[in-house]
């Protein structure tokens, strides 16, 4: 055998070794999700977050009904997928007393979906469900985790995952992604049938798109950055409450986590709730860096590179080598620019961050080429991992993650089988919402 056919071998090999291990771990991270507290039979922790408007939503109170709670955000795909369904449930039973509540939490793939970015405050979260309500044209209400996420802490750090509880307060069901068509059967096991049974093409829900931003986008090339997570970063809050316009995203490698040597991305990205632009008849972007000596740093100075146009929105990003950062180091950041929020009123802004190199578990992440690009061929080799007989289809039983829910929807041909090719249109509809524009309706998840 020549040394090209064993390359290709080796590649093929280790392919599909990554892909097998990559099913795998989502398949540890859910049975070790249904294996945490709460379990089914322990009651709901009480904790207090926020109804939409701000005021005190305390879990201890959701007593004398059955309630159906599902996380979610504006940047997660299987919450965005299972939307309208739980709407449809909850149109039939809602009448019943069922009550029905989105918790807003951290961002599941920050950058994605319309841009959005994590919020730094609990009043910019209480921002982000509102047009989460609206976007989506949900008439389930939301309620708000804080911004320390305590809630998605204490009910098992997943970010769709869905709990019912039962009039006594004591967890009845619980489950790693939200699943309208389970949600409706045990409704009809513990409070009965309904009368009518509410399809999702009959909701008309008014999507909206999401927030324009600030100016027009695609003028500055995205860093191509590696497999990366998020860190730990504490923005200093101004108290005269000027916002953070862009804000700092900040990821490591897995070198840099492992080893304190790798590289570090610094993104400085838009808010798009704050309806700002660069202002690029300035100087650019500029970031100071402080830290001690043995912080082994490529560069303590970065600047942008300066754009021909007069505004853009697009992040500015960097990606720097750093030899060594000590455990229990901190690094700060100093970081100068100019914004503009429409065409007369602009701001100097000078804004302070301190980095810590440990993973941020709420962080999220893009994914793929650029932020957020799934490939539909090799998503498709991925979910296919599951063919345990190998008969090169999915079964029900071999199907994990958000195809679950829409595995009937999906089965074009009904015959009990996911095919490759009825899997292709996933990676499509993924790819749809994780570009900035107008979200197709959710309950369409076959067309795109």
């Amino acid at each position: 055998m020549c040394l090209k056919q064993m390359t290709l071998i080796a590649l093929i090999v280790v392919s599909f070794c990554s892909q097998s291990s990559a099913q795998q771990r989502m398949q540890e991270r859910e049975e070790e999700f249904l294996s945490q507290k709460p379990l089914i039979g322990d009651a709901l922790p009480e904790v207090t977050v926020f109804n939409s408007d701000g005021s005190s939503f305390r879990t201890g109170d959701l007593k004398g009904h059955y309630t159906v709670l599902t996380f979610g955000c504006m940047t997660c795909p299987p919450s965005m997928w299972n939307i309208a369904g739980l709407e449809a449930v909850h149109r039939d039973y809602a009448p019943l007393g069922v009550k029905f509540f989105f918790i807003y939490k951290s961002l599941a793939h920050p950058e994605l979906a319309g841009g959005y970015v994590q919020p730094f405050t609990t009043e910019e979260r209480l921002m982000h469900a509102n047009q989460a309500q609206s976007q989506f044209g949900t008439r389930i209400p939301w309620i708000v985790d804080h911004i320390d996420n305590r809630l998605k802490h204490a009910l098992g750090d997943r970010p769709n995952s869905q709990f019912l509880i039962g009039p006594d307060g004591i967890v009845v069901r619980k489950r790693a992604w939200s699943n309208p068509q389970l949600v409706r059967k045990d409704l009809i096991e513990l409070v009965g049938p309904t009368e009518k049974i509410t399809q999702e093409d009959e909701l008309n829900l008014k999507i909206q798109p999401p927030l324009p931003g600030g100016a027009v986008r695609g003028v500055v090339p995205r860093v191509k950055r590696p497999q990366m997570f998020a860190i730990h970063i504490d923005p200093r809050i101004d108290p005269q409450g000027q916002p953070f316009y862009a804000k700092l995203r900040a990821e490591a490698d897995p070198s840099l986590l492992r080893d304190k040597s790798g590289m570090l991305y610094l993104g400085f990205h838009l808010d798009p709730f704050h309806n700002a632009h660069w202002n690029n008849l300035t100087e650019p972007l500029t970031v100071t860096i402080e830290a001690a000596e043995s912080v082994q740093l490529e560069k303590r100075m970065i600047s942008a590179e300066k754009v021909s146009v007069a505004s853009d929105a697009d992040p500015r990003e960097f990606l720097l080598n750093v030899e060594s950062w000590p455990e229990n180091e901190r690094v700060k950041l100093i970081v100068t620019y100019y914004a503009c929020v429409g065409e007369e009123t602009c701001h100097t802004v000078r804004q302070e961050y301190t980095l810590h190199l440990e993973r941020d578990q709420d962080g999220g992440g893009a994914k793929g080429e650029g932020a957020g690009y799934w490939k539909p061929e090799e998503f498709t080799r991925q979910l296919m991992v599951g063919d345990k007989d190998k008969d090169g289809k999915l079964k029900k039983s071999e199907v994990v993650g958000l195809v679950s829910p829409h595995f009937e929807k999906l089965d074009t041909d009904q015959d009990g089988f996911l095919t490759p090719k009825e899997l292709l249109p996933v990676a499509d509809w993924l790819n749809h919402h994780h570009q900035p524009g107008t979200p197709s309706n959710t309950s369409d998840t076959t067309k795109k």
